[in-house]
């Protein structure tokens, strides 16, 4: 399977207008938020009006009173329509219904040497940040800042002091340039973050369509290993009958070769072999799909155990290998599926003798604790390095799976 990439270009056309189309959405929540914030603050301001100009206090509490009004007016309709175009209009006014309300502030008292001009920084700096500005948009607004505080400068009635105007004007340039770095900069970031977030759900989607391509591979895989299973298995069992049946036949027979029969035998024994294989294949299918039933039945552990291990000791001499074996519960009976207790069992003596050398001693130990049974097999073979220990339960996997091995197998057991 191919690795999962997903490239995406920033200077797609498609992706920058998504790009906007989420803006849009993220704009009229930050709208609403944005006209509440101003409503209250432009209110809230009233108290410095008092304080600093309080013979002007009726009059500006008006003007604010009047600015909170028409905001709330955005606000309510920000709430009946959601479209795109209509939030970027009354957003603007979100801006502009504060701005010119300063200015007109500005206006009536000093023009060019009023303090009030910081009125304006503070509305370029928090508004563009709540309203989330593109670049275009916060140019937009500071060449409204300037128009309207050069209006309420020429329409004052105070003659501005030219340093003071200077400074006033110096600081809210400085503010503009700092706002439009800012929105510009920041909305690059927000762009990025936003190319990123699609590059991931693109390669969530990816991989789990591959994660559906590959469970459809591994059920089309037992499928054919359940198909092919029982194919083989038919015209094998057929061929196990036909084989039994000659070796009946040949050991009745006195003038028959003894090395006729010692064939057929090896034939039988080979095809019995391939049996058990494709057992294992189907039972390991059985257990992909969830349909390993668990057959229980009361077993006398010891006597069944014995039965067993007396059965492979032939197989251990061959090898001059000593099997032995202890059970300490001899006549407990336990609860158990025989079948799959045999398989166990057998897998696991079975690969001790072919992996301990002549002269070795392979010892099994069984006992019955609580009414769970304890299964203990021990050789003195090769055994297996600590650091694959944590993989020997792995379908398919061997020690070694080098061509030139020593021992063949398939792993399935």
């Amino acid at each position: 399977m191919a690795e999962a990439r997903v490239n995406l270009n920033e200077s797609d056309e498609e992706l920058r207008r998504a790009f906007r189309e989420y803006e849009d959405g993220v704009a009229y929540e930050n709208a609403r938020r944005t006209a509440v914030f101003s409503a209250v603050f432009m209110l809230l301001a009233s108290s410095l009006d008092w304080v600093i100009l309080p013979q002007h206090g009726v009059n500006f509490l008006l003007i604010r009173a009047i600015c909170a009004v028409l905001v709330g007016v955005i606000f309510f309709l920000l709430g009946r329509n959601r479209e795109a175009s209509h939030i970027k209009v009354l957003a603007q006014g979100i801006t502009l219904l504060p701005l010119i309300s300063i200015c007109v502030m500005i206006a009536m008292t000093e023009g060019g040497n009023s303090d009030y001009y910081a009125g304006l920084n503070l509305i370029l700096v928090g508004l563009s940040l709540l309203l989330r500005w593109s670049f275009w948009n916060t140019l937009g607004m500071i060449l409204s800042t300037f128009i309207c505080y050069t209006a309420a400068v020429y329409f004052s009635s105070t003659i501005p002091d030219f340093k003071k105007l200077f400074g006033n004007c110096f600081f809210l340039a400085v503010t503009s340039v700092f706002v439009l770095a800012g929105s510009y900069f920041y909305e690059r970031l927000r762009f990025s973050e936003f190319c990123l977030r699609m590059q991931v759900e693109k390669s969530r989607e990816l991989l789990e369509s591959q994660n559906r391509q590959l469970s459809e591979l591994d059920e089309a895989k037992t499928r054919f290993f359940a198909n092919i299973s029982h194919e083989l298995r038919t015209p094998l069992t057929i061929m196990l009958g036909i084989t039994e049946r000659l070796r009946s036949v040949i050991s009745r027979q006195t003038s028959s070769e003894p090395i006729v029969n010692e064939m057929t035998l090896m034939l039988e024994q080979n095809g019995l072999r391939l049996l058990k294989l494709i057992d294992d294949l189907l039972d390991l299918v059985r257990f992909d799909t969830g349909h390993a039933d668990i057959n229980r039945q009361p077993t006398l552990i010891g006597a069944h155990i014995e039965g067993l291990l007396r059965s492979l000791r032939h197989l251990a001499e061959q090898d001059r290998v000593a099997l032995l074996w202890e059970c300490r519960s001899d006549n407990d009976s336990i609860s158990l599926d025989r079948d799959k207790f045999d398989k166990i069992l057998l897998n696991l003596v079975i690969n001790a003798i072919k992996f301990t050398p002549s002269s070795g001693t392979i010892e099994v130990k069984v006992v019955v604790e609580d009414g769970r049974l304890k299964m203990t097999v021990e050789d003195t073979g090769v055994g297996i390095p600590p650091e694959v220990l944590p993989r020997i339960f792995e379908r398919f996997w061997q020690v070694d799976t080098s061509s030139t091995r020593k021992f063949q197998g398939a792993g399935i057991g």
